[in-house]
């Protein structure tokens, strides 16, 4: 990778220590106190990021404080307490994360002047996180980065949703305030049919965060929306799109939960913005085509099942989905496609 970190800008290269006796802290002895600073810029271009994050944590994954660029790409994080190494994840919307070691021991104030690189968009589960790596999960000790690789492989490649767990409590027993693994725990429940374990650690994940973290609330609003739990799910869905406003995951809940509770005007308008930000997830097809249904938009109905069955022509509702296509075109006026012919 080209992106790069360099320290610079040192402005002060005094300190005065004081040394204790061994075992003793001498009294009104200041703990010592550093500066860490510097800017977040595209690689390409050198223009500065506002809003990206840098996240500071100890050499063991103890995460610190963080802070958020401002418009001119700066950053600025103070009265940082003790020395020794520290690691600082830098983050953005858009960006691949990128990670630093540094020391902080005799210089009170270090400047990381950052580049970015733009990433492809991530693909994802259609209940799984992300598949880009977080700025949190690099500051993870090398242990609980592997279990929860081995996890996250067992939850969302193989499918082996009860031998996910292992992993995801071993990642609990070694870095309990990695929230995001409460998450993954859930969905591997939630595949189990196991809501009630589901809900549990969805709520854990929530908690952990400080109610920071939007795709647990995501989750809880598709399981309450399945138990007709309308008001919640709704709740959930919004709260969670107060976090991530451009999450398309947040969009299709609210779409769902919109149409069950029998407003599909507004249900239509968050269903097509989780398709501005979403065309290859087939059950977003679905709830569209419910949705246009009951707004008597045939043409729209058949668009709708016409991109679900390029998607998934085999899957459990397929035929569903073509019994419906070949009734819009009757009603359109248009030709029923000819059955596929036998290979």
């Amino acid at each position: 990778m080209h992106k790069f970190a360099r320290l610079a800008s040192v402005f002060s290269l005094v300190l005065v220590f004081a040394f204790p006796c061994i075992g003793q802290r001498t009294p009104g002895a200041s703990v010592a106190r550093y500066r860490v600073y510097g800017s977040i810029t595209d690689e390409t271009d050198h223009s500065p990021i506002q809003g990206a994050r840098a996240l500071l944590s100890t050499s063991d994954g103890e995460v610190i404080t963080s802070a958020t660029s401002r418009q001119d790409g700066e950053f600025d994080i103070e009265n940082v307490q003790g020395g020794g190494e520290f690691n600082i994840v830098f983050s953005a919307e858009g960006y691949e994360s990128y990670q630093e070691s540094f020391l902080l021991r005799a210089l009170p104030e270090v400047r990381l002047d950052v580049s970015l690189r733009r990433t492809k968009v991530a693909k994802s589960d259609a209940l799984g996180a992300e598949s880009a790596v977080s700025a949190r999960e690099l500051t993870l000790p090398t242990k609980s980065k592997e279990a929860l690789a081995k996890g996250r492989e067992r939850l969302y490649q193989k499918r082996d949703y009860e031998g996910s767990l292992a992993y995801f409590h071993k990642v609990h027993q070694l870095s309990p305030g990695f929230y995001e693994a409460y998450y993954d725990e859930g969905i591997a429940y939630t595949f189990l049919q196991r809501p009630a374990d589901a809900e549990a650690a969805f709520l854990k994940s929530i908690a952990g965060s400080g109610g920071h973290y939007a795709e647990p609330l995501f989750a809880l609003a598709s399981l309450r929306t399945d138990q007709k739990q309308l008001p919640e799910a709704e709740k959930f869905a919004r709260d969670g799109l107060n976090i991530q406003p451009e999450s398309w995951r947040g969009l299709y809940e609210l779409a769902r939960v919109l149409l069950a509770e029998g407003h599909p005007a507004d249900a239509e308008k968050s269903g097509l913005e989780a398709r501005k930000r979403k065309t290859d997830f087939p059950a977003l097809y679905l709830v569209l085509a419910n949705i246009h249904m009951q707004l008597h938009k045939s043409e729209a109905v058949l668009e709708d099942v016409s991109a679900f069955l390029k998607l998934e022509p085999d899957g459990p509702s397929s035929a569903q989905a073509r019994k419906i296509k070949d009734q819009m075109e009757r009603t359109l006026g248009r030709s029923p496609s000819p059955p596929a012919l036998p290979h």
